[in-house]
């Protein structure tokens, strides 16, 4: 069981980063916790496939994001803004507001086009706007707003079926 979870996160991680890194530190708990008492192990690995199974929910600490598509974008910026200044739940609406703009005006928009993985200009292109957002928008510490870009781009890589979907 062990393995096929660690399989299930690596093969995930890329697509919503701090979502499963959570849950891989989980496993190291349950692992850690459990050690050598095999029967107990076995029952807690089984509750935890199981939820690793189900994947985010609906509404999973902040209303009106889509868990498999806004919330993987939400969570970088929440954790690079917590890094900073601890991140309330006034904030956390903030984000989540800023979350869609970015996501539905500036990324989906660019990566629908035929072709955007493919042409370095148009990825810098956007990259460049990622980068713009977060500075007007006071969303992370300008001195990480270029890593947080490329945080960024990469996970709009990583998604890529799901931000096209429907288009």
């Amino acid at each position: 069981m062990e393995h096929a979870i660690r399989h299930h996160i690596k093969r995930k991680l890329d697509e919503d980063p701090v979502h499963y890194q959570k849950l891989s530190e989980r496993l190291e708990e349950i692992l850690h916790k459990f050690g050598d008492s095999w029967e107990q192990l076995a029952l807690a690995l089984q509750e935890f496939v199981e939820e690793v199974k189900k994947g985010r929910k609906q509404d999973e600490g902040v209303p009106g994001l889509d868990p498999q598509i806004h919330a993987p974008f939400f969570d970088v910026l929440k954790e690079e803004r917590a890094k900073s200044a601890p991140v309330g739940k006034k904030d956390q609406l903030w984000l989540a507001e800023l979350t869609l703009d970015l996501v539905e005006r500036l990324i989906r928009d660019e990566v629908s086009n035929v072709g955007f993985w493919k042409s370095a200009t148009r990825q810098e292109d956007l990259r460049g706007k990622i980068f713009m957002f977060l500075d007007e928008n006071d969303a992370v510490d300008f001195d990480r707003a270029d890593a947080v870009a490329d945080r960024l781009m990469d996970l709009a890589k990583a998604n890529h079926a799901k931000l096209t979907r429907g288009e």
